[in-house]
């Protein structure tokens, strides 16, 4: 967590420069966009056209605060204006009164309201993303007020043990994908919610998000170095992405979130699920290694994406994984190849029936599954077990397994 104690090397570790008790960093050519902690008089200092709606935010009172002025200089960084951000954004509630205030809202270059990012301390972080997942919390009711905020942000900042400035964003996406709504007319869309009658409520906004969007999120897209300033979204992970496991909390983490998972699905045979769980650890190390510029092994949202196309590249790095490090053959027909036998033999009908027959005889008496944490012999069992086979991904997906050191 970050304290007054160790607040100082997190300034130095985003480029502050020290003078006295004050530490500052000036943004651009104007000598007013500067961001100053004063130790001496214990104040976080703003730039002035940034707007701030609460004093209680300026000062070295709450450890909250060290996240969000943390937060503010990663945005000024990237190249955000300072006018264009407000801190402790009031949210109105009946009668004139006030029922909260968002750490951060950053508007576009309209005025309008672009994203919303409520920051937390390191410790916090998790029991308040548990919350919005059950409910929406605190950010789906600021987004209640502010409806023109293309995404949602819980944010957390840590300084770890080892001496190390890192961070963790979940981002949620308040815009809709037309093409995925079109599958399914039953689909409800933030767009219906805002224009039924009253305008709808944080309940219907949160209802979109998990009942159309499956409560999807993305952990990159605002703060990342490739990502511009008012721009949302990371279409490409890169194993640069990856974090490296620099202790044991890490692992510790992801083992406890490995039995939530079991539970959560009652899956029984444990023995069988690590099983699966070490050919996923073969196939994101087979991704590591080989697709270093674009990932693989990655869940990349209901809205870009679905379970055969998920399992398949796995299906595929795993092939390559027994191939190149246990020198076993895995039967695996790639999609494209079936394609391609309607093409090469489309004036010979026999020759295609008989192609085809062949790739089915493959996948019906040639293949174990490699990723069936439950028996599946029917399509509510695929979809049963594609969605524990999705959430395992997720867990993993962020971690890089491959380095230099034992791991």
């Amino acid at each position: 967590m970050i304290t007054r104690e160790n607040f100082d090397k997190v300034l130095v570790a985003l480029g502050f420069s020290q003078d006295g008790a004050k530490y500052f960093r000036q943004y651009g050519d104007d000598y007013e966009n500067r961001l100053v902690a004063d130790f001496g008089a214990e104040t976080l200092s703003y730039p002035p056209s940034l707007s701030i709606q609460r004093e209680t935010v300026t000062n070295f009172s709450d450890h909250e605060n060290f996240v969000t002025f943390e937060c503010v200089a990663r945005l000024l960084a990237k190249g955000y204006v300072p006018a264009h951000i407000e801190l402790e954004s009031p949210i109105p509630g009946g009668h004139g009164s006030v029922i909260g205030y968002n750490d951060i809202r950053v508007k576009d270059n309209d005025g309008k309201t672009f994203l919303l990012i409520e920051c937390k301390t390191a410790d916090e972080f998790s029991r308040f993303w548990k919350q919005t997942l059950f409910n929406g919390s605190q950010l789906f009711n600021y987004f209640n007020t502010y409806r023109e905020a293309e995404a949602l942000c819980l944010y957390a900042s840590d300084w770890t043990k080892d001496g190390g400035l890192s961070y963790v964003s979940h981002i949620i996406s308040m815009r809709d994908n037309e093409e995925y709504l079109q599958t399914n007319k039953e689909l409800k869309s933030f767009k219906s919610v805002g224009e039924s009658k009253g305008g709808g409520t944080k309940d219907d906004y949160f209802d979109v998000w998990a009942e159309t969007y499956k409560k999807e999120f993305d952990t990159a897209g605002v703060f990342e170095e490739e990502i511009e300033a008012y721009s949302i979204g990371k279409l490409k992970y890169t194993v640069r992405d990856l974090i490296e496991p620099k202790d044991n909390s890490i692992l510790k983490k992801k083992d406890y979130e490995f039995a939530t998972i079991m539970r959560r699905h009652n899956v029984g045979s444990h023995e069988n699920a690590f099983d699966k769980l070490v050919n996923l650890f073969l196939a994101k190390i087979v991704d590591e290694s080989t697709n270093a510029d674009e990932l693989q092994f990655r869940w990349r949202g209901v809205a870009n994406d679905d379970y055969f196309r998920l399992q398949d590249r796995l299906q595929k790095l795993y092939k390559e994984g027994m191939e190149k490090f246990l020198g076993e053959e895995v039967t695996y027909i790639d999609q494209s190849e079936v394609s391609d036998a309607f093409h090469f033999f489309k004036n010979d009908p026999d020759a295609t029936r008989d192609k085809i027959l062949s790739y089915f005889r493959q996948l019906k008496f040639f293949t174990n599954s490699d990723f069936a944490f439950l028996d599946v012999h029917n399509e509510t069992l695929f979809y049963k077990n594609a969605a524990i086979l999705k959430e395992m991904v997720q867990m993993l997906q962020d971690m890089k397994l491959k380095t230099n050191a034992q791991n």
